[in-house]
């Protein structure tokens, strides 16, 4: 299932339904025709193997009360669920498919789940202030400002791997052709937003990299006169936020977005980062199933689990906490 359809819209400020990250609360897991059904389909890439029912009844697949109710519905009843199909590879099984083929499937998977962590993180932080309503509303949006920009970096880095090389030529010869209309439409409004120019360039001068004196300079010149530069220092490091030095970084780099002002090319900034990262998910997830397709005849040994008492749509991720602790080893 693609990390991000539905699930990185703009129902939660830029973080979507479900928050992203492969399972969305409204629907299913990563096989399409679950509790509502997924984005891909991955019909016929399953090689069979235990299925152990909707609600815990073995042998039920779709016919279940869930698979018509909304999230909403079923978080009323008590039975919210995220339906999750585990499909089983072993090394041996990667080891036999062309190394291109190799290369593919893991930079997928890998961007795949770098997309659903950071997007998820971003719907949290975007829900702090719809939820926790206090006097850290202001630093959650710069908290995920700084989510942003490594989403960015992820989508430009994942860019570069799908359209040079020869893993990229893979793509486009042989595997391009096979994809359902959903997922070519996804590939190519992926193209149209990376040929704006604007994430590149983001990345190249903000993102993953610090930016330089003379852009940094032009930022501060550009800040509202009246500004407020405010630092917030608390005794722990995590609860502490030098919000101006921020706001300039922020600044420059939404000034490569289009509009006439920061408000303006914030929003132009954001629909384009989280657009493009629906995009890409909804594509890879398709590239995914036509590889294990190709790759895999006989199918891929499947079972079928059930998350159930996972944090649903009105969880936040605030910028305060107490007493956190970050293990070091």
């Amino acid at each position: 299932r693609s990390p991000s359809r539905g699930g990185a819209g703009a129902d939660a400020g830029g973080g979507g339904r479900g928050g992203g990250g492969g399972a969305d609360a409204a629907d299913t897991g990563y096989a399409g025709g679950g509790c509502g059904g997924g984005a891909v389909s991955w019909a016929g890439v399953g090689g069979g193997g235990a299925d152990t029912g909707v609600c815990g009844e073995p042998g039920r697949d779709v016919a279940c009360d869930c698979a018509v109710l909304s999230a909403s519905e079923r978080l009323a009843a008590g039975t919210l669920m995220i339906r999750v199909t585990i499909f089983k590879l072993s090394k041996a099984e990667m080891a036999v498919i062309p190394i291109v083929e190799r290369e593919l499937i893991l930079l997928s998977g890998h961007t795949l789940n770098q997309l659903g962590v950071w997007v998820k993180l971003l719907a949290l932080t975007m829900n702090g202030p719809r939820i926790i309503r206090g006097k850290d509303d202001s630093l959650a949006m710069a908290q995920a400002q700084i989510l942003l920009r490594s989403l960015i970096g992820v989508l430009v880095e994942a860019h570069n791997w799908l359209t040079k090389g020869v893993a990229a030529i893979r793509v486009k010869d042989i595997y391009l052709p096979l994809l359902d209309n959903e997922g070519s439409a996804a590939f190519s409004a992926m193209n149209k937003s990376f040929g704006k120019g604007m994430l590149p360039s983001m990345r190249s001068k903000f993102s993953y990299h610090n930016p330089t004196p003379r852009a940094l300079e032009r930022a501060f010149e550009d800040m509202d006169q009246e500004y407020p530069f405010d630092w917030y220092v608390a005794d722990e490091h995590t609860n502490s936020f030098y919000s101006g030095c921020e706001a300039v970084v922020n600044s420059g780099m939404m000034a490569i977005a289009p509009g006439s002002n920061i408000l303006e090319q914030s929003e132009a900034g954001w629909h384009l980062a989280i657009g493009t990262a629906n995009q890409m998910s909804e594509f890879l997830g398709n590239l995914l199933a036509k590889l294990v397709e190709q790759n895999f005849p006989a199918g891929l040994r499947q079972s079928v689990t059930y998350v159930e008492g996972a944090p649903g749509p009105r969880t936040a991720l605030s910028f305060y906490f107490e007493d956190l602790m970050v293990p070091t080893k």
